[in-house]
């Protein structure tokens, strides 16, 4: 779900909120640029988002209340900052979160009441995360991970009404399925998918078609800014190769190795799937690369 928010749905809109796409496509082409239109014949997209982003609230919990037993059940699927607010008879339990996600992976809560309802949160910890860490600790408590949510009880939010989720951000690397036999590779950090787009990548011309790309370069992050809206700005550094292909290359024996120039790329400029098209170029992009293997 977390995904489709941060990268199906938010792509769907510029970041001006006046072109729309239906297309999450993964790859542009000469016929198929990666480019939003300002209107549609039939225009559901508009619509749609704002519903869905209207309604955002009961996507990022769900809850169940006890009011004989004075107990909430709270799941916390997605990670913004927020307040959630469940009635209980004239007490109220109350949970605010506060955090910078999906650019920052400190998420911190706190909880009104937990004397006097007993409360249990169960928060989701992504598949991809890694050395995650909750703060005051948890173990004592003999809690576990399940399911992908780890359950925190309601002795250990009387003692701890305020906690700290800690999940490193860090670049990662998608790969498909073995058995799909396609040797890419896609770029990630946290829940956000990246890409390549030319407006970054000025020298591109084949939509990446030609550029092969190796999971062993260093990978450097920096803060930045589309419309005053922050960001992470990706760049691989020594990882990538634009292979240059004789004009009259044909799929036969009496094309070899040797007919290929290599020329390396020192920086592959990366930005988030959902910003793309949203500076001008060409329309070309890419998601899964080439996987070079050395």
């Amino acid at each position: 779900m977390e995904l489709c928010f941060y990268n199906a749905v938010s792509t769907g809109m510029s970041s001006n909120g006046r072109q729309f796409t239906y297309v999450n496509q993964l790859a542009s082409s000469d016929t198929d640029l990666s480019q939003r239109a300002k209107w549609f014949t039939c225009a559901c997209c508009p619509p749609n988002v704002t519903r869905l982003l209207g309604y955002i609230g009961g996507y990022l919990w769900t809850s169940s209340k006890d009011e004989k037993k004075n107990a909430v059940e709270v799941n916390v699927h997605m990670y913004t900052s927020a307040k959630l607010k469940i009635q209980m008879g004239e007490n109220a339990m109350v949970l605010e979160q506060k955090t910078n996600w999906p650019w920052d992976g400190n998420i911190q809560f706190c909880l009104e009441n937990p004397q006097e309802i007993s409360t249990t949160i169960r928060i989701r910890i992504p598949g991809w995360a890694r050395d995650w860490t909750l703060f005051p600790d948890l173990e004592e408590h003999g809690s576990k991970l399940s399911k992908g949510y780890l359950t925190i009880p309601p002795d250990y939010l009387r003692a701890h009404s305020t906690f700290q989720l800690n999940i490193p951000l860090k670049p990662r690397y998608i790969l498909p399925h073995p058995y799909t036999n396609q040797n890419i590779v896609a770029l990630a950090r946290g829940p956000i998918v990246y890409c390549v787009e030319d407006y970054d990548n000025p020298w591109v011309n084949d939509h990446f078609k030609n550029l092969a790309f190796s999971t062993m370069g260093e990978i450097k992050e920096e803060d930045a800014d589309m419309d005053n809206e922050p960001y992470k700005k990706l760049t691989a550094l020594g990882a990538a190769t634009s292979f240059g292909f004789p004009e009259q290359a044909r799929p036969d024996l009496a094309n070899n190795l040797e007919d290929f120039s290599e020329i390396d790329i020192k920086e592959l400029h990366f930005v988030p799937y959902a910003l793309r098209d949203n500076r001008g170029g060409k329309g070309h992009m890419r998601v899964g690369l080439r996987r070079r293997m050395n």
